[in-house]
């Protein structure tokens, strides 16, 4: 995912700062293009740690790299929430307490406009699950 107030013209990532895996499948690409002294955040619910380690240290190898790994436990806590589909508004809310790259402040009027109306409901619950995320993270 790339953040940006402008158009993003190609999504493709070679180096990244910051970098959220999500699932297994998606932690060896996503350490790749971590930068040294970046910051990897991990789904702990869906990836071991042994298997973050295993990648991590590869990745060391290959490639010299060497970044900070944060553990959230994403699916865990959106489940506690009432629905594991949000567990990405889960890591979105820890990106945001590591990175700054997000104002909470206006998360629920970024959510209003992106959401058309029908889907209005669930913003109280992806407000909450940001939140939750906002409260997992820290270094």
């Amino acid at each position: 995912c790339i953040i940006s107030s402008t158009d993003i013209a190609s999504p493709n990532i070679t180096c990244a700062s910051s970098v959220v895996v999500m699932n297994q499948d998606s932690l060896a690409p996503a350490a790749s293009v971590c930068a040294s002294g970046g910051l990897l955040m991990v789904n702990s619910s869906l990836v071991a740690d042994s298997e973050i380690k295993a990648v991590c240290d590869t990745e060391k190898k290959t490639s010299g790299n060497i970044f900070k790994i944060v553990a959230i436990p994403a699916t865990e806590m959106a489940a506690k929430l009432g629905n594991a589909k949000i567990a990405n508004m889960v890591m979105l809310g820890a990106a945001a307490r590591y990175t700054g790259a997000l104002i909470l402040d206006s998360v629920q009027t970024i959510l209003e406009s992106f959401f058309p109306p029908s889907k209005h409901a669930f913003i109280p619950l992806n407000v909450e699950a940001i939140r939750a995320g906002v409260s997992l993270g820290h270094l």
